[in-house]
């Protein structure tokens, strides 16, 4: 399994230049071991993870939207593939009112025309609140389940049998009970190879906000270890932060990883390495 990161921050891009950790939104690419690759949300970061997907010949596209908070769904507008004749996009949300968001995003005055498709061929799949889908033309298995974020938020895990990457985006850890089911999306039927978690917040910054719907790094690290996740990448940075900001946090944390736009993780024998 291949994991690469497109965008990896969270509410805003950066406030500050950041030549390290990049400047998009929330958008991760996951392939199995075989097939076309597996896109989660649409942050700015979709845009150029469609483009090189595009490059390399890929015209159908998936999609699976954590929830609709404007940084997971802003880069819709300038997501190529559904602009284009030649693509098929399929886009899958369990939120009630996705199909309207897209709608309000991609329309004045947000949008400078309303979106009818430009003859790209786009279609929404609803999901119930948790599940599980075999992907068999990419050789994964997704399973997704809800967890603490105000309006609610979707945590994945994509398996291909011996290999887990779970992704938990915007959630909420303090609210441990109403996280239960996403520990397990960690730990079951055996422990994530690879999470990346929210750690939008800094305890020693004072700038823990509680029903935000985020968590520290700290909090994130302590959820991984409790669960047995063999490597954790913290993710959705503030954009407060700066470039040596979240390298004190990394160095703090050895055996973490926090995320940057354009890192790529290799997952095999149960094991992730960072390509």
């Amino acid at each position: 399994m291949q994991v690469r990161f497109w965008g990896t921050w969270g509410s805003s891009a950066p406030f500050q230049t950041s030549l390290e950790f990049g400047c998009h939104t929330t958008c991760v690419e996951v392939r199995g071991d075989r097939g076309d690759p597996v896109f989660i949300d649409l942050g700015t970061g979709i845009a150029p993870a469609a483009d090189a997907a595009l490059a390399a010949g890929v015209r159908q596209f998936t999609v699976f939207l954590t929830h609709l908070h404007l940084d997971h769904v802003c880069g819709s507008c300038a997501c190529a593939p559904l602009f284009r004749q030649d693509c098929l996009t399929t886009v899958y949300s369990e939120h009630v009112g996705t199909l309207a968001a897209l709608r309000q995003v991609l329309s004045p005055p947000l949008f400078p025309v309303y979106y009818d498709g430009f003859g790209a061929r786009a279609r929404l799949e609803e999901l119930p609140e948790c599940g599980e889908m075999r992907l068999e033309a990419c050789g994964l298995t997704v399973t997704w389940r809800q967890a603490a974020h105000p309006q609610g938020v979707t945590t994945l895990r994509f398996d291909d049998g011996t290999n887990a990457f779970v992704f938990a985006t915007d959630i909420e850890l303090r609210l441990r009970a109403e996280n239960e089911a996403f520990e397990r999306l960690l730990r079951e039927p055996y422990p994530a190879s690879l999470a990346a978690i929210d750690g939008f917040f800094s305890d020693d910054r004072g700038d823990y906000h509680k029903n935000w719907g985020h968590s520290t790094w700290l909090e994130a690290l302590a959820v991984a270890t409790r669960n047995q996740v063999r490597q954790v990448v913290v993710t959705h940075h503030n954009p407060h932060s700066t470039d040596n900001d979240l390298r004190g946090f990394e160095r703090a944390s050895p055996g973490a990883r926090w995320a940057r736009d354009g890192q790529s993780w290799s997952i095999a024998n149960g094991h992730a390495q960072e390509a």
